[in-house]
């Protein structure tokens, strides 16, 4: 993808190399109206031909969704073919997401917010020449985070192959929002540790505090134990009449 006037939005590396930008919201607002055109231009495309490669019914990145999201980014490499024209060899978005994510072999769902890929594109002429692990490693560099910490918006089959490849990311789990994380790397990071214990920790006082409900049910204010025919009210069958007694005879004084 060929664009003459995309030179003033991409820094010059002071030579013919892939330049990459991190573009936000706040940065594309400081563009002229002119520039703006353009990179609209630009982003729209990319994310239309992302989406047809998934085989998706909306593009996940336009410059619109860019503009509303404050805490997301777009990760844009372009290369030098001349001296007046750039090429756009693809871009990554990311952003953080508010996800309740399960891991392996646990019950609890853990409350987090990690950064994600939302979109990870490469044009199909440049795919498999280096410029995707390129572009990555730059993003990953610049958020200073490792590609085992972040959660994945339903990646492709390519994007799942790509990461086992570059960055030895195999075992994942599939989570019902259609996120993944990789296990164990994605909870070895201190922020997700850290929220996976604080799960662990709720869950464990919900169980201890359903075992003591239900060891020690309260009636009428007083604390049951049992019952003379070791059974409690409720539990299924009709009480005789001395449990029914029983029952009535507990509670606090008259």
């Amino acid at each position: 993808m060929e664009h003459p006037l995309l030179e003033a939005l991409l820094p010059n590396d002071g030579g013919d190399g892939v330049r990459i930008k991190r573009w936000t919201a706040r940065d594309v607002r400081a563009l002229t109206q002119q520039q703006l055109a353009v990179f609209r231009g630009v982003i729209d495309l990319a994310g239309a031909r992302s989406a047809a490669a998934q085989a998706l019914s909306q593009p996940i990145t336009t410059l619109s969704k860019l503009m509303q999201e404050e805490q997301q980014a777009v990760y844009l490499a372009a290369r030098q073919i001349d001296r007046s024209k750039l090429e756009v060899l693809g871009f990554i978005k990311m952003g953080p997401k508010r996800l309740f994510l399960q891991p392996a072999a646990q019950s609890a769902l853990v409350d987090t917010q990690p950064l994600c890929v939302l979109d990870f594109y490469i044009h199909e002429s440049h795919q498999c020449a280096g410029w995707g692990s390129l572009l990555l490693r730059s993003a990953l560099e610049t958020e200073g985070l490792s590609a085992g910490s972040l959660a994945y918006d339903r990646p492709s089959a390519k994007l799942l192959s790509f990461l086992r490849k570059h960055y030895g990311l195999d075992s994942y789990i599939q989570q019902a929002n259609a996120f993944i994380v990789f296990e164990p790397q994605f909870w070895l990071t201190p922020p997700h540790a850290e929220a996976k214990a604080a799960a662990l920790r709720r869950v464990a006082g919900d169980e201890l505090a359903t075992r003591s409900r239900s060891t020690s049910p309260v009636v009428g204010g007083a604390v049951v134990r049992g019952g003379p025919d070791g059974f409690l009210k409720g539990e299924g069958r009709s009480p005789s009449p001395s449990s029914t007694l029983w029952f009535a005879r507990i509670g606090p004084p008259a």
